[in-house]
């Protein structure tokens, strides 16, 4: 009794709790915890007909396709002829499990399971690394596993939206390491990062044009403001650029050279880009190898008031709607995303507010294409990493926030209240 007490006195119980948050205890028992109850769900999806039908619907049978190729060694990407929509860093991670276990659905969504899994570690540790707080990394990773959009990619369906998750929130930390440090070699790997997500889905494309925008304009501005760093860095800066995008390049040689050989385009994505320049679903998805609309089409029949409509029909569905109805009824991480977004535009730091252009650019097509393709998957999967990273700054401000609303309301001493109302911007 008298160890009870004495575990459960405030000292005890205060080590008890720093020693559960402590990296080394805290990851690996929040992944297990995960990867039980994936597997376990996982087994009941599979012995059910609605769960089997589930993982095996819609776009999964073209992955599976791919992926039965790359396990009997046909690496020809003769798949690009019938689907150039489709890219193959999915079906090549699915494939081991077809050439050692057959069609075994359990390890099938096991992949997904170790790929949110992996996504769960990089991102605990680079807020870690980022922010320097324990509590701010546990608190977004449990957001992040406990996510309905996330845990059901994970266990109902075998799509690309969790290696989409990991190579994304993967490239967000590199992008944030190079604006703070400036190292060359952190540029180059997030070129190759793109070239890998774009491996993944057709949208990396909008990630790699994204962040060559964001961070040509960021180095532009840096150079304009300090004209004597144009002759010691920009010479630098356009030799790491061009590293990084001759690595995309390399990295997803895989899907531009049968696009070249097979259609004489290597960004070559079939009807994808009907959803640009039509108003309906049905309108876009028309055939497989083609697009049959262009922008000709579309201002032939549409003038600006459709065009401004339509941009603010994809913003409040994209912005507000998708990812409120898709986190359930406690968008807890979209709302402290929001926060930390708007916290960024009003007074952030430069890397913040370049990861905030460039989470808003990548955006851009899938706002646009939102009436004619109006999915979930594919917008909410975009913006969760941004959303990551931006409730964690939310987060991370927050101590500064409460002092400012108590120096604002006169609680404070008088020089610590003049020092934080003079920090804010006027």
């Amino acid at each position: 009794m008298q160890a009870a007490q004495k575990f459960f006195s405030r000292g005890g119980f205060l080590r008890f709790v720093r020693a559960l948050f402590a990296p080394r205890v805290f990851v690996p028992l929040v992944s297990a915890w995960f990867l039980g109850a994936s597997l376990l769900s996982i087994h009941q999806n599979v012995n059910s007909a609605q769960g089997r039908k589930d993982l095996l619907e819609g776009d999964t049978i073209h992955y599976l396709s791919i992926a039965r190729d790359f396990a009997r060694g046909d690496f020809s990407m003769s798949y690009v002829q019938a689907r150039p929509h489709r890219q193959p860093l999915y079906p090549l991670l699915l494939s081991p499990v077809f050439r050692f276990w057959g069609e075994d659905l359990r390890l099938l969504a096991a992949v997904n399971v170790i790929l949110v899994n992996l996504t769960f570690v990089v991102l605990y540790f680079g807020l870690l690394r980022w922010f320097d707080s324990r509590v701010i990394a546990s608190i977004i990773g449990i957001l992040f596993l406990q996510n309905p959009f996330v845990h059901a990619h994970a266990t109902r369906h075998l799509l690309t939206e969790p290696l989409h998750l990991l190579l994304a929130v993967t490239l967000l930390f590199v992008v944030a390491d190079y604006l703070l440090r400036r190292k060359p070699g952190t540029l180059v790997l997030a070129g190759a990062l793109a070239g890998l997500d774009y491996l993944t889905r057709p949208n990396g494309l909008f990630i790699f044009a994204s962040l060559v925008a964001s961070l040509g304009l960021y180095e532009g501005w840096r150079l304009y403001r300090v004209p004597w760093k144009v002759r010691s860095e920009g010479m630098a800066i356009a030799l790491s650029a061009a590293l990084a995008i001759l690595a995309f390049i390399a990295v997803s040689a895989p899907s531009w050279i049968p696009r070249y050989e097979y259609f004489g385009n290597p960004i070559h994505h079939g009807y994808l880009t009907n959803y640009l320049w039509t108003d309906s679903y049905k309108e876009g998805h028309v055939g497989q190898r083609f697009a049959i609309y262009s922008s000709k089409d579309y201002f032939a029949s549409h003038g600006v008031k459709d065009v401004v409509l339509r941009w603010a029909h994809g913003i409040g569905e994209c912005g507000f709607t998708i990812p409120i109805r898709t986190e359930g009824r406690w968008p807890a991480l979209y709302f402290l995303a929001l926060a930390g977004f708007l916290m960024t535009l009003w007074k952030g730091a430069p890397a913040c507010r370049v990861l905030a252009l460039f989470g808003t650019l990548q955006m851009l097509p899938l706002v646009w294409t939102n009436l004619s393709n109006p999915t979930i998957r594919v917008p909410y999967a975009a913006e969760l990493p941004f959303e990551l990273i931006f409730a964690a700054i939310f987060l991370h401000e927050l101590p500064r926030l409460r002092d400012a609303a108590l120096a604002f309301l006169g609680t404070l001493p008088r020089r610590r209240r003049c020092r934080i109302l003079s920090a804010l911007p006027g």
